[in-house]
Parts: structure tokens; C-alpha cells; sequence
């Protein structure tokens, strides 16, 4: 998995830096760091992410290599909602994890003024 953590980050600073926008890529380099954790995470709860991933960004890959920016947003899309339902699915499983070995914090009732 580091190996492909460390190709999958590569694959992102690559495609930001070419797009050329330094807001953009000070905005995702901060924030890779802080998901790397969450990619190991998905990568142990979903066998098949590896795979998917490669091939979503063969996809953006070849949309950007073929100048078809309809394309290119388009699977970047499909990459961006796929990452989140993993992630969302990861969070479920965790938050029923805890709510069922009864770790979930309970919050105080809110009070409406």
C-alpha cells in the first residue's frame, strides 16, 4: 500500500501543478498530509480500491492527454465521488463500530434560546 499511496499523491501534485492554478495547489498540498491516513484506511477496508483508483486516473489521464476538458472534469468527478462514498462508507463502519461497543459520545441536549 505505501507504494501505491506514494504514486497516488505524485498522480495529484502532478495534475494540479499542470494546471498551472498556485491557489489550488497550496490548497491540495496542505491538505495531503492529513489524507494520507484516510487513504491507507481505504485501502485496507476495500481490496478493490487499488484497482479502481488506477483506472479512474488512467481515465483523467488520458481526458487531459487528449486536450477534452469535459472529459477530463467529467472523471475527475467520477474519481472526486467515488473517494467520497468510500470515505463515507469508512465513517458508517466506524461510527457503528463505536455506537455498538457503546463508545459513541453522547452529546448534551441542545438548549434553543
Amino acid at each position: 500500500p505505501q507504494d501505491f499511496i506514494k504514486l497516488d499523491v505524485e498522480f495529484h501534485n502532478r495534475i494540479v501543478e499542470g494546471a498551472g492554478n498556485a491557489w489550488l495547489t497550496a490548497v491540495l498540498r496542505g491538505l495531503s498530509e492529513p489524507t494520507i491516513r484516510a487513504r491507507r484506511e481505504r485501502l485496507t477496508f476495500d481490496l478493490q480500491v487499488e484497482e479502481l483508483t488506477r483506472a479512474q486516473h488512467r481515465d483523467i489521464y488520458t481526458a487531459l492527454r487528449e486536450r477534452d476538458s469535459a472529459l477530463a472534469e467529467a472523471a475527475a468527478l467520477a474519481h472526486i465521488c467515488s473517494v467520497q462514498r468510500g470515505l463515507r462508507t469508512i465513517l458508517l463502519d466506524n461510527d457503528n463500530t463505536h455506537h455498538n461497543n457503546n463508545h459513541r459520545p453522547t452529546l448534551a441536549p441542545r438548549k434553543d434560546t
